[in-house]
């Protein structure tokens, strides 16, 4: 939202000139100005994830959960501000 914000103050149209893509997935995306398209990702399984290495770091002190390369779901929602549009 603050790249979109930056853009407009400097006169840069988006998404013709610059394509912007955040990541989150916050709920205001969809009324920014262009509409942001954005990373959106599986927070429930992140915070799951999470307190699973944590659980796992507390009952096996001596694991290395902290090299772990965790994968959680999330899919690319598409807006107006990367200059594509979906149907």
């Amino acid at each position: 939202m603050g790249a979109l914000h930056v853009a407009h103050a400097r006169g840069l149209s988006v998404p013709g000139e610059l394509a912007v893509v955040g990541f989150d997935g916050i709920e205001v995306r969809q009324y920014a100005n262009p509409p942001l398209t954005t990373v959106v990702p599986d927070k429930r399984q992140i915070a799951e994830r999470a307190l699973q290495c944590l659980a796992d770091r507390i009952y096996s002190p001596v694991s290395n959960v902290a090299h772990l390369d965790i994968v959680t779901p999330h899919h690319l929602e598409v807006r107006a501000s990367s200059g594509r549009r979906t149907g």
